[in-house]
């Protein structure tokens, strides 16, 4: 939470978020709005111009396969990792 301050440091020095020991935020962000199967959620042009649409749905399913994918890997609950990936979809 934000609280009031004098200066700009204090605001940003006084900041801490408060969240929750089990929130997900996959859940909060996208599953909630996958339940609407036709849903938008993003919109993407490539350099040539081709227009790609997802859906929360689409994401939820894609974050699922990501999920099991490292899960075939030995990845799990509490495992670090590291991705880069280019912004694009």
């Amino acid at each position: 939470m934000l609280q009031p301050g004098k200066t700009y440091d204090e605001v940003c020095n006084g900041f801490r978020w408060e969240i929750p020991e089990t929130y997900n935020i996959g859940l909060d962000i996208c599953d909630k709005w996958a339940r609407q199967r036709y849903r938008l959620a993003l919109i993407f042009e490539n350099e040539d111009g081709r227009i790609e649409k997802y859906t929360f749905w689409d994401l939820k399913n894609l974050s699922n396969k990501f999920a099991n994918g490292l899960n075939a890997y030995g990845v799990a609950k509490g495992d670090r990792i590291g991705i880069l990936l280019p912004q694009c979809p």
